[in-house]
């Protein structure tokens, strides 16, 4: 069945309700793939039960909160679960990614949407490589959580999304095998976590995203959310379609017409560049339990995307860059040597050749030069001083560039 947006915009108006609906890429799909753009799936006992949480004196809650612009911003990224029954999976990673910043306090850039950290997490490893299997059948968050607990979730650039579909289409059939890959020394580039929240009612929820972070939240779809444009949505026209699962970054009050502030997988073209607003008490979404998660633990090896020189970005010793394809990584030896080498079978490219000098730390400073340091005195430099706000950057080729004013001063195929 279609979806006539025309009707939906005069059901907005003749209800009184404040949202636009507009024809997008979602309106635009027929039926049966509209169908695989959700896939929560409640086990028996899933309602929510209030009085399982502790009370909260709403007295006492903020009347807002939004993890966007909360001393900066803390939420990565909107993605694009495709046709995939993988809600799931994308919203709790997005809960997974967003507590890594929190926690560790690296928040993500509003322009580029970079930290200088590559937090940007592999649903294809959390989803299709853990006990839920290599298949697009949905999920629930709690599993989710459950299984990706000591197992952890490894970066998206070692194993993109799209990568799991033959010629990267994310549209299965029965036909289509999904392949789950290996990704080489998974144990040393896994982000992990050590605490589970399940969260019941509304003042709890507020709660946990007030003095936690964001949670994974269902709710019931109707045919006219697909339309939905911006403003404060309520169901307002339209068949049950399904139960879809996402990520709450956010509340606001709104003097009593209040609403979720939710990230969605729906791509950056639908809704409000990814979000949406959705009424306190609409679609059941307070019916289910939301879930969270916290203690975010770091790999062994840090992956970061660039040092940046008037920021004075530092590589600590286990720490390193990786090319945005994950083929390359320079990284901070613990024995004191700055390496560059493939990924997969750690071959070795470069090296500085500082091995047990004492060294803590490399420094791409602001002058542009970038300094190994034991307390105040140089081990090593790259001598490009002289080249304000520099930056250090593995490209997909293989090679660790400084670039001034887009000018490379140095490389590691010339020192």
């Amino acid at each position: 069945m279609s979806i006539d947006v025309h009707e939906i915009k005069q059901a907005i108006k003749d209800k009184g309700h404040h949202w636009e609906a507009e024809e997008n890429h979602m309106t635009a799909l027929d039926e049966t793939t509209r169908k695989k753009m959700h896939g929560a799936i409640p086990p028996a006992d899933a309602k929510a039960d209030p009085t399982a949480d502790e009370a909260v004196d709403a007295t006492t809650l903020p009347s807002s909160i939004d993890w966007r612009k909360n001393n900066g911003n803390y939420v990565t990224y909107v993605k694009y679960q495709g046709a995939c029954g993988s809600c799931v999976g994308f919203s709790a990673t997005a809960v997974f990614e967003s507590m890594i910043a929190i926690e560790h306090e690296l928040p993500v850039s509003q322009l580029d949407n970079s930290s200088h950290m590559l937090i940007d997490l592999s649903v294809a490893d959390a989803f299709f490589c853990s006990n839920h299997g290599a298949n697009c059948n949905g999920w629930w968050p709690k599993d989710y959580f459950s299984a990706n607990h000591t197992r952890g979730v490894v970066q998206e650039n070692l194993f993109p999304f799209a990568d799991a579909f033959p010629g990267g289409n994310i549209k299965p059939t029965h036909e289509v095998k999904i392949t789950c890959d290996s990704v080489p020394h998974r144990a040393e580039s896994a982000f992990t976590y050590t605490n589970v929240h399940t969260v019941n009612s509304i003042n709890a929820a507020k709660a946990h995203l007030a003095k936690v972070g964001p949670l994974a939240a269902n709710l019931k779809l109707y045919t006219d959310i697909f339309s939905y444009k911006s403003g404060i949505y309520k169901h307002t026209k339209g068949q049950y379609d399904g139960l879809h699962c996402v990520c709450i970054v956010g509340y606001n009050d709104n003097n009593g017409d209040g609403y979720w502030i939710c990230k969605n997988s729906w791509g950056s073209k639908w809704g409000m560049q990814g979000f949406f607003n959705i009424g306190y008490g609409q679609c059941d979404m307070e019916g289910y339990p939301m879930f969270g998660m916290s203690g975010t633990t770091l790999p062994p090896v840090v992956y970061r995307n660039h040092l940046v020189g008037s920021e004075n970005h530092a590589l600590q010793k286990g720490e390193a860059l990786v090319s945005n394809n994950g083929h390359y990584q320079l990284i901070y030896q613990k024995d004191g040597n700055l390496v560059l080498s493939k990924t997969a079978d750690k071959t070795q490219l470069w090296a500085s050749k500082t091995t047990d000098k004492a060294s803590d730390k490399v420094v791409m400073q602001a002058d542009g030069n970038l300094v190994m340091y034991e307390g105040a005195t140089q081990v090593w430099a790259s001598n490009t001083a002289g080249h304000p706000n520099a930056y250090l950057t593995i490209q997909m080729d293989g090679e660790a560039i400084i670039y001034h004013e887009e000018t490379p001063v140095w490389s590691t195929k010339q020192s």
